[in-house]
């Protein structure tokens, strides 16, 4: 059972790594005024946070409310709602829902 999860580990980390180096690929080298540019710089932001967080927290649940919790926070500036209240609003409304589920699982 051990080598089996040190397997998962090992092939999420590659796919990680990959997703990273796509990421910094788009961002060098595209020009963000295309639509499809920023979709797949959502898209591929929300799987290079997903693998990793869902790793470290060992729980896919919390590493999928913590990457809406980033990719919301790198939404604000585009929305011209960047501020530091806006931030702690978008982190307490994120901690909160994850409290929520955790108790809403428990029960």
């Amino acid at each position: 059972m051990l080598i089996r999860k040190s397997k998962n580990y090992l092939i999420t980390a590659i796919i990680s790594l990959i997703v990273w180096v796509m990421l910094i690929v788009l961002v060098t080298q595209f020009p963000p005024e295309s639509v499809l540019v920023l979709v797949t710089f959502y898209l591929l932001t929300f799987i290079a946070f997903l693998l990793p967080l869902s790793v470290i927290f060992a729980n896919s649940r919390r590493g999928l409310v913590f990457t809406v919790g980033i990719l919301g926070i790198l939404s604000l500036k585009p929305l011209g709602v960047f501020s530091l209240i806006s931030i702690g609003a978008w982190w307490t409304i994120i901690i909160l829902l994850e409290f929520w589920l955790s108790i809403k699982r428990s029960h």
